[in-house]
């Protein structure tokens, strides 16, 4: 998992909970990571002894602009040693920069600062190269059209002077930390195949208050920009490093502050908003939460939109509009490029009206473009509202008034669901406002007719009068009767969430008390489930205390529904309960995981997830927003 991350769009990093660089994605974040698999190390050469930054020291993370700057720091409290490292992305997309800074205990003798790089290019260590350019001294990785130049900037002035390089596979397969124990970096000027770097510089030159270091890790597709970014390293006079303490703040406030630039930390430069970073799950999975799922995109997109990055926002809607299907609905997920993504969706019989698709995502874009400051662009109006809208107009059972059967959000079982049929209803609903405004009755009238009338279906078909709430799935039967899956899901907070007017419902009220009493982890832990029973990352099958593990996401769409039906700051404890507890679940760097082991707390599935912070934006606006009301 991931403990901080780093991204503008055209290149991201991520950092373990040691502190160790493990990402590095470019061009764009959630396509190409040069280091799958492997990690870059950091190690400090003290009184003849070699230390790697590793589990010996206590590492602290700290965002110093979230997204965009961070600052590291390592503590050996035995040896007395401290490490700085203050991580800075570079504007123009091309890389980072990295500071060092080192405190010694008295009396200790400096050695060297040794930076270890394991690249494997387009995440493949075949045929990678790298070698030391003399004309710029640096050292220069690349295979193909990728090129990653290692640039040093130091207070003696110069760039690289010692290092050495190989393969990962030598010394039985450790690689060169055996060679950098011994000293023996020969400066030898070419290694191919699974090729690594070493670098060192003098310890003195970055040790106290004075010590000045850099390092510029910077991409290119072609080997002449490296040069030029060599002669812009060493006329460039450094930056002093910050190595400030982050100031005191209430999480609560400081995530929702940091919210928006996390998740522009996630989205591509082509719009993409990526799911997730965190690569861990290629290791057992061989798959990864790197892709663009409209479901999750839709979300952070709103989220921009409202904190103000409303370009970023008009860049994830412009990427829908052109990864759409020609008959206008989305896919389950797509690569960053704009390609469909792996799926298990399918559909058994190909002569039924049925698609591969989760219909709540086309919704959700929808549902999400016509609530953003976008929603009267016309260019998007005519490549995704009038697609999109149709195409759920369309997508009904013409008997029973509801949506027909896709998967549902949580990509488990087919069936009509409750929360994709909310969804469709508050996205036609969003989409013939809009044909209203451009005064076109045509499309408004069709659009909002459509609303209607699943909204009555949803009503009746979704509603149990036995149960005395809302149900999460519509099973239809070869002879046109429904079954019911009455299962208690936290989707169904889907009811009030694209009509906040819903909350003052009494069935919707009755539905929402039975998902926070079911599904309510009742131990040390706390947090709210998905549904009773879930198999996902399962830890614990205790269902009368441990429903399932808690999710970020749920627990705030909790905390949503009791903003929503406060009607004074005193109503508002549970609400401040629930997101104190999903702020708690931050990692030191401020990032969020998707779930949570319901009796220790340890973060489960991946870490960061776009969704959980954008879920956590939404909902603290949502609070300032209900105060807001009570003051005016």
């Amino acid at each position: 998992m991931r403990n901080m991350v780093l991204g503008n769009g055209a290149f991201g990093a991520g950092f373990d909970d040691l502190g160790r660089l493990v990402d590095l994605w470019w061009p764009g974040v959630g396509g190409e990571n040069h280091l799958l698999g492997s990690v870059c190390q950091i190690g400090l050469e003290v009184d003849g002894a070699l230390f790697w930054l590793d589990d010996a020291f206590e590492c602290f993370q700290t965002p110093l602009q979230a997204g965009r700057s961070a600052l590291t720091r390592w503590v050996h409290g035995p040896l007395g040693l401290a490490m700085r490292v203050e991580d800075e992305l570079l504007d123009d997309g091309s890389g980072f920069v990295r500071r060092f800074g080192v405190d010694l205990a008295p009396g200790s003798k400096p050695g060297r600062l040794l930076l270890l790089h394991d690249i494997s290019l387009k995440g493949s260590d075949l045929s990678n190269c790298v070698r030391y350019e003399p004309d710029g001294r640096y050292l220069h990785h690349f295979r193909e059209d990728r090129h990653v130049g290692l640039f040093l900037n130091r207070s003696s002035g110069g760039g690289v002077e010692e290092w050495t390089l190989g393969r990962r596979d030598e010394e039985d397969g450790v690689g060169l930390a055996p060679k950098a124990a011994r000293g023996e970096l020969d400066r030898n000027p070419v290694a191919m195949g699974a090729s690594v770097s070493l670098i060192a510089m003098p310890l003195e030159e970055v040790e106290g208050d004075d010590g000045r270091g850099e390092l510029h890790l910077r991409f290119s597709d072609d080997a002449a920009t490296l040069r030029g970014y060599a002669a812009e390293a060493a006329a460039n006079p450094q930056a002093p490093p910050v190595f400030a303490r982050a100031h005191r703040e209430d999480p609560v406030r400081r995530l929702a502050r940091e919210a928006p630039g996390f998740i522009l930390s996630q989205q591509d430069e082509g719009g993409a908003i990526v799911a997730s970073t965190d690569t861990d799950l290629i290791a057992t999975a061989r798959d990864s939460y790197a892709w663009s799922w409209p479901r999750d995109g839709a979300f952070a997109a709103l989220a921009l939109d409202r904190s103000g990055q409303k370009d970023a926002a008009l860049r994830f809607f412009e990427f829908m509009a052109r990864a759409k299907h020609t008959e206008g609905y989305l896919h389950q997920r797509y690569h960053v490029r704009g390609y469909e993504g792996s799926t298990w969706h399918q559909v058994h019989d190909p002569r039924s009206r049925l698609r591969p698709i989760q219909e709540d995502e086309t919704a959700l874009v929808l549902w999400a473009f016509t609530n953003s400051s976008h929603r009267e662009n016309t260019a998007l109006f005519d490549d995704l509202v009038r697609p999109l809208a149709n195409f759920l107009v369309d997508y009904r059972d013409e008997n029973t008034g509801l949506p027909l059967p896709s998967h549902d959000l949580w990509e488990e079982r087919s069936g009509v669901h409750c929360f994709t049929t909310a969804a469709v209803i508050a996205a036609l609903a969003g989409a013939a406002e809009v044909a209203t405004t451009k005064n076109l009755p045509e499309d408004a009238t069709r659009w909002g007719e459509a609303a209607a009338e699943t909204e009555r279906a949803l009503l009746h078909h979704f509603w149990h009068e036995d149960l005395g709430r809302y149900v999460r799935t519509a099973h239809p039967r070869p002879d046109g009767d429904l079954h019911l899956d009455t299962v208690v899901d936290a989707s169904l907070s889907g009811l009030f969430l694209f009509d906040p007017e819903r909350v003052k419902n009494d069935r919707v009220v009755r539905t929402m008390a039975a998902v926070e009493r079911e599904l309510t982890v009742k131990s040390r832990v706390g947090g709210v489930a998905r549904y009773a029973g879930d198999p996902y990352y399962a830890r614990c099958r205790n269902e009368d205390d441990v429903p399932g593990n808690p999710w970020v996401l749920c627990t705030l769409w909790l905390a949503e529904y009791h903003i929503l039906r406060a009607q004074s700051p005193q109503e508002l404890v549970r609400a401040d309960e629930l997101l104190a507890w999903a702020a708690s679940q931050a990692a030191e760097g401020n990032l969020l995981p998707e779930q949570v082991h319901p009796l220790t707390g340890e973060h489960l599935s991946v870490r960061p997830l776009t969704w959980s912070h954008a879920a956590f934006f939404l909902a603290a606006q949502a609070r300032r927003r209900r105060r807001l009301e009570w003051e005016t």
